[in-house]
């Protein structure tokens, strides 16, 4: 509730503009996962673990070629769900961030290199992945992403412009042929700007189970679906009454798309207990990307039959690099690693 909030650090998230607009939106996510800020002294992380020896996401989601397993992959759907840098949805895009149509969101997008907050956008970038939120460059690695690995000592592994095609970068270990990246898209969450496996060095990481900005979506979450007000007895004797508050629900959820660099909702919006309900959802879904929520939030919505029954796209990663249209066509995944089920009775664990 709003008073375990105030106690875990009652100034950490200022309220917009006092405090995340004299933020960099950029690096207040990537430093949070990334190894920058040793954990000890990350007011984010409320329970974490060190991440086990070789740090498990990097490898999984590195090429081959930079000492990884190249295999994470993420889903066209996830994608898809990151907003413009504006906050609009890309099938809802303004006329200053429109999102290209399928004609052109193949293309380069052209021109010089962008740089912003360390993070380098590249020309040869299609357009779709251009001007995006904040969150999908800090968590998405996509074609022709820019992979510093700025510890490396040998320049065969620094500063790599990492491609998804048939014969692109991120191709397959010859030993292991079918352990590929399926759909062009990985998670670079964990990934720091210095981490280079081959012939650098890997900053120690902790994987985030509990964070500051899961304990505000909750609790906007809770009071979203009170019907009548609730009164909880505490051990020194005190009652807290907690109950459906709209000026709350903008409060807390708006700290989230404040820090993000991403416009809030008003208390109109916030009075529509349903508009609400499914902006918690796409929220949690961007903002804890690759950090283990994801199914279970799914199966306690009861989302996961509608989910998990859907095929997987992403990427024809069949198509060559000479082949740029096709590549950026969403195809499909159709084979015995990507097909996926999930029934009713997958609600219920064992007893």
């Amino acid at each position: 509730n709003e008073e375990f909030i105030k106690e875990i650090d009652p100034d950490y998230y200022e309220p917009y503009p006092k405090g995340a607009a004299g933020i960099d939106h950029y690096r207040s996510l990537t430093y949070t996962f990334s190894g920058e800020i040793p954990v000890m002294i990350n007011p984010e992380f409320i329970y974490s673990c060190q991440m086990p020896t070789g740090d498990a996401p990097l490898v999984a989601a590195a090429p081959f070629k930079l000492g990884g397993w190249g295999g994470l992959n993420l889903v066209q759907d996830l994608i898809d769900a990151y907003q413009m840098v504006d906050g609009q949805h890309i099938n809802e895009s303004s006329q200053d961030y429109p999102y290209p149509d399928a004609s052109v969101n193949f293309e380069r997008i052209g021109g010089a290199n962008q740089t912003f907050s360390g993070f380098t956008l590249l020309a040869s970038t299609a357009r779709m992945y251009n001007n995006r939120e904040t969150r999908f460059y800090a968590t998405i690695g996509f074609c022709h992403s820019f992979w510093p690995g700025t510890s490396s000592s040998e320049n065969q592994y620094k500063n790599i412009e990492v491609t998804y095609y048939s014969d692109g970068y991120a191709s397959a270990n010859p030993d292991h042929p079918e352990d590929y990246n399926r759909t062009g898209y990985t998670c670079v969450k964990y990934r720091h700007l210095e981490d280079e496996m081959k012939k650098g060095t890997v900053k120690a990481k902790y994987f985030p189970v509990f964070r500051y900005a899961e304990t505000l979506l909750n609790y906007v979450e809770a009071i979203n679906e009170l019907k009548e007000p609730y009164t909880l007895e505490m051990p020194n004797g005190s009652q807290v009454t907690v109950e459906h508050n709209t000026a709350d629900i903008v409060k807390y959820f708006n700290l989230i798309r404040h820090r993000a660099g991403l416009p809030g909702i008003t208390e109109a919006v916030a009075a529509d207990r349903n508009k609400v309900r499914e902006l918690i959802k796409h929220e949690r879904r961007i903002e804890f990307a690759c950090e283990g929520r994801r199914y279970h939030d799914l199966r306690r919505w009861g989302d996961a039959m509608e989910a998990y029954n859907r095929p997987i796209s992403g990427c024809n990663v069949k198509a060559r690099s000479n082949e740029r249209q096709k590549f950026y066509t969403t195809t499909i995944l159709n084979d015995k690693l990507t097909r996926r089920s999930f029934s009713y009775k997958h609600y219920f664990y064992p007893i």
